[in-house]
């Protein structure tokens, strides 16, 4: 894990939303960190679609708690693995999920 994939994902931790969906359902963390710890650019599309299923079953709507049955927790957790993972310099610029253009 390179040290601003360290820090972002340390900052993540400290952020309100992700603290309280850690807490609930600590796999997420795990998830979290295999995110950062990718090194493949050429890759990032293959993890982030498999991180963002695997994610899909322990925060949204298809969670299998009730507490974290919520768009906003999915949507959090999709961001973040979105800035955690490297980005794909063969395909140009890529605008993050977090509401940049």
């Amino acid at each position: 894990m390179s040290n601003t994939q360290e820090l972002a994902l340390l900052q993540l931790q400290q952020e309100p939303v992700m603290q309280r969906v850690i807490a609930a359902e600590p796999l997420v963390l795990g998830l979290l960190k295999i995110a950062a710890e990718q090194h493949e650019p050429g890759e990032r599309w293959h993890a982030y679609t498999a991180l963002k299923h695997m994610g899909a079953m322990l925060v949204g709507w298809d969670a299998r708690r009730a507490s974290l049955r919520s768009t906003a927790y999915y949507e959090a957790y999709v961001a973040a693995i979105d800035l955690l993972l490297p980005i794909d310099e063969d395909e140009g610029t890529i605008t993050p999920l977090r509401g940049g253009n």
